[in-house]
């Protein structure tokens, strides 16, 4: 069996006693020995999906639009996280970030920062217990919305939509009385936005107001996967209100859907050259 020397270092005897009754094995010619031992030295070193992660940072950097060198904005050993926002004057960058002593220690906390393009300047705009992500602004730049999950240690919570005064500082959740998790979420005006989430098996777009009223728009929101068995889905608002989303259901996957002006209707029906020449069984929703 392989034998390394701290494994002989720990017995409870001289080195020179070893030296003399243990003799290890020469490498058997042809042999191949096992590969070095990984050392770990971060908190969090895999992830699904990927692996081993690399004991890397995500730094925030920019590009010009019309393209040439990229310029890296943070430095700091911390990982620095999108969706990333643009002030309204394009002089600052909203991003999340952990940036306490204990962050590796802290996966369900996070932040959201503001750096300056031009002087590097941070400030941090919160510091709920939790985690805050996916930072918008609003049309006319003087409100920032966000997602915020708590830090309670349960398996599973919402992510609330909060709003926050950026010249007031105060901040309101308004859907603490909508019991249901937002996954996405894009301003329609100053007042209103539209959301996504899921409820019963289906992936909903809905209209929703500053005060919490929910209005359903779309109750066939799609996946663009069918790898896994979860619901997913995606959309994009326009400017003029119009939506454009996966649409499908149990009998097909996704098409591009169109919604506008309280009607919606597929693009696109990339399957019908198959599904058109085959019976599919019937499937029911069980509840």
């Amino acid at each position: 069996s392989d034998v390394c020397s701290s494994d002989l270092m720990a017995v409870d005897a001289p080195r020179s006693q070893f030296a003399k009754s243990v003799q290890l094995p020469k490498k058997p010619n042809g042999a191949e020995w096992s590969k070095q031992p990984v050392l770990i030295e971060r908190a969090r070193y895999q992830a699904d999906g990927i692996g081993m992660l690399k004991p890397t940072y995500r730094q925030v950097f920019i590009i010009p639009s019309i393209g040439g060198t990229e310029v890296q904005l943070t430095s700091a050993n911390y990982q620095h996280y999108g969706p990333l926002a643009w002030i309204a004057d394009s002089s600052e960058i909203v991003f999340r970030s952990n940036q306490s002593d204990n962050w590796e220690y802290e996966p369900n906390d996070s932040d959201l920062y503001q750096i300056n393009v031009n002087t590097r300047a941070i400030s941090q705009l919160t510091d709920r217990a939790g985690a805050e992500f996916n930072p918008q602004f609003s049309p006319d730049g003087k409100t920032l919305a966000y997602l915020t999950r708590t830090d309670a240690k349960v398996p599973y919570q919402n992510s609330e939509l909060v709003i926050h005064n950026l010249k007031t500082g105060n901040a309101a959740t308004i859907t603490k009385d909508f019991d249901r998790s937002i996954e996405q979420y894009a301003w329609k005006n100053n007042r209103d936005f539209i959301i996504q989430y899921d409820d019963r098996g289906l992936r909903l777009l809905a209209q929703l107001s500053k005060t919490g009223k929910v209005k359903t728009l779309v109750n066939d929101v799609s996946g663009q996967s069918l790898g896994r068995p979860y619901i997913s889905g995606q959309f994009s608002l326009a400017s003029n209100g119009a939506i454009a989303y996966t649409r499908g259901d149990a009998h097909r996957p996704a098409d591009l859907g169109y919604y506008y002006r309280n009607k919606s209707r597929a693009l696109t029906a990339v399957n019908d050259d198959l599904l058109s020449r085959r019976a599919l069984g019937q499937v029911r929703s069980i509840e």
